[in-house]
């Protein structure tokens, strides 16, 4: 006995209805963004005093209410991007080779929010201090000898001063 095909699958129509409708749910832009409509970003430039970006640089995130870290690098035009991150406090901290740091404390994200901040690095100042901790010996492992004789002549030959009492 030959089975039909039509009773063994669902008919095409139910088919592309149904990978039409889902495709619909998952690619539908409200439900796209709801899965990240509770987080914020921060982004910005980091730049020397002069205004050159500063590639490479190193920008620490830090959610002061619980203490995790994220940690950001610039691209060639000095720009980051730190997106995805949870309400709260945050400071951050720029810095990069050879320059110093600068940081941005207090900062308060909300949902949804957009934070930009702009760094200007100063070059880091070389401080050298140099610590010298010879000092001269205070005995002389080199010479045997106890020591020198203060007169040439003898105790005996010297003057006698009578003691006053």
């Amino acid at each position: 006995m030959k089975e039909n095909f039509s009773t063994l699958c669902p008919s095409r129509s139910t088919f592309f209805l149904s990978l039409a409708a889902f495709l619909v749910l998952c690619l539908h832009p409200q439900f796209s963004i709801a899965q990240t409509s509770g987080t914020s970003t921060i982004t910005g430039t980091v730049v020397d005093i002069n205004k050159a970006a500063i590639p490479g640089a190193t920008v620490l995130i830090r959610n002061t209410d619980t203490g995790i870290d994220r940690t950001s690098t610039t691209n060639g035009d000095g720009l980051f991007v730190a997106p995805f991150l949870q309400p709260g406090h945050y400071e951050v901290t720029a810095s990069g080779t050879g320059f110093g740091s600068v940081q941005q404390e207090n900062l308060v994200l909300t949902v949804g929010r957009t934070v930009t901040l702009d760094f200007a690095l100063r070059l880091q100042t070389v401080q050298q201090a140099v610590m010298v901790t010879g000092t001269a010996p205070l005995l002389d492992t080199e010479k045997t000898a106890t020591g020198a004789p203060l007169l040439s002549q003898h105790p005996t030959s010297w003057p006698m001063v009578p003691a006053v009492w």
